[in-house]
């Protein structure tokens, strides 16, 4: 019985600590990965358990140009790269959505942007990146 509540101890702690991660900080982080957006794309499409096992947590950075931007129930945007069938989604961070309003932003131009890779979304051929900040437009 011991044994048990120590296990429940350990595993809950544990779960704590992993919710509990902190980031890093996307501004002074240094990318893992600089590439275009078709070019992590094409990682995706030719080998997506490769990919996936290759992004994992790691800070991406990527150029490409913006098709679509889209404004979030929580005043959150979204940042979409390359095509509108299939692309690169880049959730923006607080700070940066909070700028949007300000900046020149829009699509059709080219950006670079950083971010943690979050997943990939097959039914629709996504990288989905979040917590990004744009490094450049053009």
């Amino acid at each position: 019985m011991l044994i048990i509540l120590a296990l429940i101890l350990v595993g809950g702690y544990a779960g704590y600590r992993l919710y509990n991660k902190p980031y890093a900080d996307m501004i002074t982080a240094q990318p893992d990965f600089t590439l275009s957006a078709s070019d992590l794309l094409d990682d995706f499409t030719f080998d997506e358990a490769a990919a996936n096992q290759k992004y994992y947590e790691k800070i991406v950075q990527v150029n490409g140009k913006i098709v679509a931007l889209e404004k979030g129930d929580q005043g959150k945007y979204t940042l979409v790269l390359y095509d509108s069938m299939s692309g690169i989604r880049c959730l923006l961070n607080d700070q940066t959505s909070e700028k949007m309003d300000t900046v020149q932003i829009k699509p059709g131009i080219k950006i670079t942007v950083k971010g943690n890779y979050a997943g990939y979304d097959d039914l629709f051929s996504n990288v989905l990146l979040n917590r990004c900040i744009v490094v450049k437009k053009d």
